[in-house]
């Protein structure tokens, strides 16, 4: 008799003494004397979906009290076949009726089907731990199937429908190339015609203006040596002083040889000058005459000097022009 006793004692605590959280239960609480269990619910948009189309499946959680009251400790993704997960959401939301608190949160998962046929959703476990009695449980919800059935339409209606979606973008296209086409024409055209118009006036090099004059300073059919060789001297300090800034009207031809070293000017430039400005000085200071072929030699390095520099300012400038264009 005392063996039943307690064998109906231990049914009724295996029964009543713990309480298994599954899906939509509930328990009294004795402060409310209302339901304030955490319970569980699952929710499917739809129990069909086309093969390219998506389905919502939302999983709440939902119990009497404040957010904090319950800690989940863990949430599993639901496992799933012939569905993959594209999207994934979480909202809390915390109501106040009859002067109780309640919270509710909601997961949302966003399923994409793999293939023709059947689906399903297999049980999603939530463990949580309630903050005030320091108690652990588990859910679990129940396993949802979901039939996948053949594409559906889409909106634009095949290849006609296709092509009028794309009018925008071909609209939008073409005007693109319009503008674009009227920028090159500004660049490319307007802009080289106004160039053209306003063209600046052409300065020559000054070795064209020296070699011009050279031909008119000497008449080799009518000479007069002495007064050419003074000519010839004068002239090519003339050149030396605009070209290249140097003293070389009021100094002594040693002095400005000195000087073009001191510039570190080019050897040979040093060298002609020397020849020709001594010729020209032993002429004109030494009271001789001078040689028709002496003449005719630093005429011949004057002439050589004007050139080497004419070549070299067009080199420059053929360089400029390119890198301006």
């Amino acid at each position: 008799m005392k063996s039943t006793f307690f064998s109906i004692l231990t049914i009724l605590f295996l029964t009543f003494g713990t309480t298994v959280f599954a899906q939509d239960s509930t328990a009294a609480s004795p402060e409310t004397a209302v339901p304030s269990m955490i319970k569980i619910a699952t929710e499917i948009t739809k129990k069909q979906v086309p093969l390219n189309r998506t389905v919502v499946l939302k999983v709440t959680l939902s119990w009497l009290g404040d957010p904090d009251r319950y800690e989940i400790t863990d949430f599993e993704n639901p496992a799933l076949s012939n569905f993959d997960i594209v999207g994934t959401a979480t909202a809390n939301k915390t109501e106040v009726i009859g002067g109780k608190v309640f919270t509710r949160r909601v997961y949302e998962f966003t399923l994409k089907p793999r293939e023709l046929g059947m689906g399903y959703v297999e049980g999603v476990m939530v463990k949580y731990k309630d903050r005030a009695s320091g108690k652990e449980g588990s859910l679990l919800t129940n396993r949802i199937g979901l039939k996948v059935t053949e594409a559906v339409p889409e909106k634009s209606g095949g290849i006609a429908g296709e092509a009028v979606s794309h009018w925008p973008a071909t609209i939008l296209l073409i005007a693109l190339i319009i503008i674009a086409a009227g920028i090159l024409w500004f660049f490319f055209v307007y802009r080289k015609s106004r160039e053209k118009s306003v063209q600046p006036e052409y300065v020559p090099p000054v070795e064209e203006t020296y070699l011009a004059r050279l031909k008119e300073l000497i008449h080799f059919d009518n000479l007069d040596l002495k007064n050419d060789f003074g000519r010839l001297g004068k002239f090519l300090r003339g050149y030396l002083a605009e070209k290249f800034d140097l003293p070389a009207k009021q100094a002594t031809t040693a002095e400005l040889i000195e000087e073009m070293k001191r510039r570190n000017l080019d050897d040979r430039l040093v060298a002609q000058t020397r020849e020709v400005l001594g010729v020209a000085d032993a002429v004109m200071f030494s009271g001789g005459k001078g040689s028709r072929e002496e003449l005719e030699k630093i005429y011949g390095s004057v002439e050589a000097i004007l050139e080497h520099h004419l070549r070299e300012a067009q080199q420059v400038s053929q360089v400029e022009n390119q890198a301006e264009n």
